[in-house]
């Protein structure tokens, strides 16, 4: 994570809480911050009857996404089968970290048949996918996690109030179904109000990674990522700043 010395400067807007801002005139294509996500999960539906046709770590379109023949990069999670990614390396680097083996079994269990999210809208799949993503932040890196409670968004926020209900309800069909992380409990942090305050976050704070341009088709996300800087940049309908993604391979 790197910000350019003097080009930002973090401001507390009223109304809006802490924003990042220019602190002098930019040029046209000047970068002024690399920033890398602290979280990062799909945005498709957690209940699919397919593999879905991205890298679940890098979230690169896949070439094979559902084969593993011979001369093929692309490959499978091997303990659940429904997770696919482009290479060795993105498999290698998730299973320590976005999509490790606490990860797999819980997504594992959510989407078990019978679901009781198979009734739910996408939102509450999704929701699901992050929670459990955030989770897991919390056991593979505690100086990340407490970074993501740190960002803006409380759920008696105007903008995360309807955000109870999903917490209530994921939170009793997550505990029902599989063990906290056990950093969570032994310090008694997981609790409904918890999966509030991180649902909150998420609403204020992520990034849609949008799919590529298509004059045929709407487009969507593809995943969402949440930046520790570049979460203070706020939104703008004549935004004078661009992000550019960049995949390390």
């Amino acid at each position: 994570m790197e910000m350019t010395k003097d080009l930002l400067r973090v401001k507390e807007t009223e109304g809006r809480g802490r924003a990042l801002v220019g602190a002098q005139p930019l040029r046209g294509g000047q970068i002024v911050l690399r920033d890398s996500p602290i979280l990062l999960y799909s945005s498709l539906p957690l209940i699919s009857p397919s593999l879905h046709p991205y890298c679940n770590h890098c979230f690169k379109t896949l070439k094979q996404p559902q084969t593993q023949v011979a001369g093929s990069s692309a490959c499978v999670c091997p303990w659940c089968s429904h997770h696919a990614f482009c290479s060795s390396n993105c498999l290698s680097s998730a299973s320590s970290y976005s999509h490790s083996p606490w990860v797999c079994q819980r997504l594992r269990r959510l989407r078990d048949s019978p679901s009781p999210l198979s009734d739910q809208p996408l939102e509450r799949q999704v929701q699901a996918r992050f929670l459990i993503a955030a989770y897991n932040l919390a056991i593979v890196s505690p100086s990340n996690f407490q970074m993501l409670l740190s960002l803006q968004g409380q759920p008696d926020d105007s903008a995360a109030a309807d955000t109870t209900a999903a917490a209530h309800f994921l939170h009793c069909l997550i505990s029902s179904l599989c063990a906290p992380p056990p950093a969570l409990q032994e310090q008694q942090l997981f609790s409904v109000e918890l999966s509030a305050a991180l649902l909150a976050k998420d609403k204020l704070n992520a990034f849609g990674l949008m799919e590529p341009f298509s004059e045929t088709s709407q487009r969507s996300s593809r995943a969402y990522a949440i930046y520790p800087k570049a979460s203070f940049f706020n939104h703008d309908c004549l935004p004078n700043a661009c992000r550019i993604r960049l995949c390390r391979r």
